[in-house]
């Protein structure tokens, strides 16, 4: 449990911009109001929904990265937790950030399920165990891991069903590491397993229902973190094994960064999570007050008010344009620059300087290709459309998508990009000539 930041070496540590975890709800803020105009969570609409659901539900929650979608399917896997409902999380960390594919979610959802199984004591019949071994096994694979579970797998009489279960959770996560490595025997491993895939994904089924026979509720697939993988990686996976990911015996929610193609989730349902609106549509980019206000409550939350001096913490939340990661960031950094200085509190002229040292990170992300849109959206902001330039724009960080008073959507540049972009004209210059 997170305790509040009494000091600046506090706020430089616990605003290091992650995501609350499900055992840190006191530090969590509603502000779906100011997201969307709605009051309910974004993760309770989502629980409801599944529980209200006589049938499996799809649901891919889309939004930047930084915008708090990660925190939200934290609290979610929280309230799974407190309602006994069967749920299983893979995030970027169990796989090959560089190199996943289907095959390996497949896995990791196995993995899950198994350790899920034996920890709760599952009764689960033997023939179901030993279906699953028999998708995965050849005598090439076994080669590979130079395994003897072959002979373990067979020797029920002398091992008895708990000790199966564990075997074959053991063959599974020597699997899983097997696929991270990138030597030849790693790849040589992938070469081997993938043609079992149908297979597997059959025997994936079986467990899902052996928990739900069992536990009376419909299992729980959630998947994460995917912008921190290889895009191209994640593209694929989206277009070409979407399907099969969503014909699980499961119910099945999916985090996705704002830049994917909405449209591979035409039949699927979509939770939204635009950032917090700090300015207008305008070409002036007026302040937005009441987003503004709500981001110092959630600052306010995890530190002590007298910490800041008056204006930082609008002038921090301005330039970050309500993207919660960058804002988290620039607080620990302000905290971090005003601690070298000798100081007990953040003072707006080192929260300024932070900023600035920031924004220069922001241009850098922005390829030349890109200029004439950067041009046109620094003119004014736009209703939201997506293309291909935009799609990029949006995963690096340098454009941000909101939802306007009547729900439409509209982008804009990140305002760091914007200052940067007064204080260096000549780079609209040669948008304009290009």
């Amino acid at each position: 449990m997170l305790e509040k930041a009494k000091d600046l070496d506090d706020v430089f540590n616990l605003f290091w911009p992650v995501p609350l975890t499900k055992d840190e709800r006191d530090f969590y803020e509603n502000l779906t109001a100011v997201r969307t105009g709605r009051s309910i969570e974004h993760h309770y609409s989502i629980f409801e929904r599944i529980m209200k659901s006589k049938k499996r539900v799809n649901i891919f929650v889309i939004g930047h990265i930084g915008c708090g979608k990660t925190t939200e399917l934290n609290m979610l896997q929280g309230m799974f937790e407190l309602n006994s409902v069967p749920s299983f999380m893979i995030e970027a960390k169990n796989l090959d950030k560089n190199n996943f594919g289907f095959f390996d979610i497949i896995l990791c959802i196995a993995e899950k399920i198994l350790d899920y199984v034996g920890k709760n004591k599952i009764g689960i019949d033997s023939s179901v165990i030993k279906k699953f071994y028999e998708s995965l096994y050849t005598q090439e694979l076994s080669d590979i891991m130079q395994t003897s579970t072959k002979l373990d797998m067979y020797t029920e009489t002398s091992l008895g069903t708990p000790n199966l279960l564990k075997s074959l959770l053991s063959f599974v996560a020597k699997l899983n590491a097997g696929l991270r490595l990138t030597t030849e025997s790693g790849k040589k491993l992938r070469r081997t397993i993938e043609p079992s895939t149908q297979s597997v994904v059959q025997a994936l089924n079986d467990l899902l229902n052996v928990v739900y026979k069992i536990e009376k509720k419909t299992p729980v697939i959630v998947i994460d973190d995917l912008e921190k993988c290889k895009q191209e990686n994640v593209q694929k996976l989206l277009e070409d094994t979407l399907s099969s990911l969503t014909d699980m015996d499961a119910h099945f929610v999916m985090g996705i960064p704002r830049s994917a193609d909405i449209s591979l989730f035409q039949s699927s349902i979509l939770e939204m999570i635009p950032l917090v609106k700090t300015h207008d549509m305008s070409t002036e980019r007026l302040p937005n007050q009441k987003g503004i206000n709500k981001i110092i409550e959630l600052i306010l939350r995890r530190a002590e008010e007298k910490l800041f001096e008056e204006e930082v913490l609008n002038e921090i939340i301005q330039k970050c344009g309500g993207n919660l990661r960058y804002t988290m960031q620039m607080v620990s950094e302000s905290a971090f620059q005003a601690m070298l200085q000798g100081r007990e509190t953040i003072d707006l002229a080192t929260a300024k300087r932070a900023l600035r040292e920031f924004r220069n990170d922001i241009f850098d992300r922005v390829q030349s290709k890109y200029f004439r849109l950067v041009r046109e959206l620094y003119d004014a902001p736009q209703r939201g459309k997506q293309d291909n330039e935009r799609a990029d724009l949006l995963y690096s960080g340098a454009l941000f998508e909101y939802n306007g008073e009547n729900g439409d959507r509209w982008v804009d540049l990140h305002p760091l990009l914007v200052d940067y972009l007064k204080d260096n004209p000549k780079v609209l210059d040669y948008a304009r000539a290009t």
